[in-house]
């Protein structure tokens, strides 16, 4: 029976099950790891540390012959077991890297060890009915909405993709790349976010997925799935995406971006927005509890520009049409 109580770094990167959600996370391995999580949050620092080892592995194709890449291997085996003799187990390479065959050509070339040393991670999370501005090692700018969290390497190296987790709504603004071609990607629960350089924001909470781009051009895509199996979708500018994860489909339209967007800069703009909707903001925001005595009020569209810091501004509007009682966190909307 594995010991989760006194798991390393290594026992995660080991782990086929470990492994295997990371690179390929179904809804049951998510559930599995959250759970791990939940019993054991001391352990959140390592499991962190080896996911972005694994997520940040790179290969390439190096032309070696048998006997050169069995010399590379056994060196960096080496190297490992003297810095590491009591934690690391001899078939390390064969769970962690692709097995060289015969024939092998690919070859894992960032050397573990170093990338235990370095690679560290940071977490920003913010609280309800606050926002957080966070500059990426790269000089992007991320945007957290209130209860949200980012996760993100301290660093990257050259030409290696840029990856960032998301659980929550942040803006985007991402800076391109002095190296053409090196990638940009958001990774949410469900869906991955591949992008260069462009501003666009992303939104998974209540389970669900929106992306809304404002600039540029991405590429989404589920990430449950295998790469050959994957179908990206591409978005243009003024164009927001759904996930609906019963169907298991996206969905596309053209919006106007400001009405996702304007709560990074402090407002909430309503342009016949239904009073569900506004439920949803006010308790994804501020963690009111809401109850709604006529459920025939629910589709009352509503239209203005509120500042996010101060809800009761948008109590007193929303009173002009409804009855609104504010008991500490808890708002009561009724018929007048």
């Amino acid at each position: 029976m594995k010991n989760y109580n006194e798991y390393t770094v290594f026992d995660y990167l080991i782990d086929d099950d470990f492994v295997k959600w990371v690179k390929n996370g179904t809804e049951n391995r998510s559930l599995f790891w959250e759970d791990h999580l939940s019993t054991y949050p001391y352990q959140a620092e390592k499991l962190a540390q080896a996911k972005a080892i694994l997520q940040q592995l790179q290969f390439k194709d190096l032309g070696l012959s048998d006997k050169e890449a069995q010399q590379l291997l056994i060196k960096i085996e080496r190297n490992i077991r003297e810095k590491n003799k009591d934690k690391v187990r001899r078939n390390l390479l064969y769970k962690v890297w692709i097995p060289i065959s015969v024939a092998a050509s690919v070859l894992f070339i960032v050397s573990f060890f170093g990338l235990l040393q370095t690679v560290k991670t940071q977490v920003a999370t913010t609280r309800f009915g606050e926002t957080q501005n966070i500059e990426l090692p790269d000089g992007s700018v991320v945007i957290l909405n209130a209860n949200s969290t980012l996760t993100y390497p301290t660093h990257w190296r050259n030409r290696q993709t840029r990856e960032v987790e998301l659980k929550g709504e942040a803006f985007f603004k991402v800076k391109k790349s002095e190296h053409k071609h090196q990638k940009f990607v958001v990774n949410t629960e469900k869906v991955g976010i591949e992008v260069l350089g462009t501003q666009f924001n992303v939104n998974t909470r209540r389970n669900n997925f929106q992306i809304v781009l404002n600039s540029g051009e991405v590429s989404v895509y589920q990430n449950n799935m295998e790469e050959y199996e994957r179908g990206r979708i591409l978005l243009s500018p003024g164009e927001m995406l759904t996930f609906e994860e019963q169907q298991g489909v996206f969905s596309k339209q053209s919006v106007d971006t400001l009405l996702y967007t304007a709560w990074k800069d402090n407002k909430f703009i309503l342009k016949q927005t239904p009073l569900n909707e506004i439920i949803r903001i006010l308790e994804d925001n501020f963690n009111y509890t809401i109850i709604v005595r006529d459920s025939a009020l629910l589709t009352k569209e509503f239209v203005g520009t509120f500042p996010k810091d101060d809800p009761d501004i948008l109590f007193s509007t929303l009173s002009t049409s409804l009855g609104v009682e504010v008991n500490g966190n808890t708002i009561i909307f009724k018929n007048k």
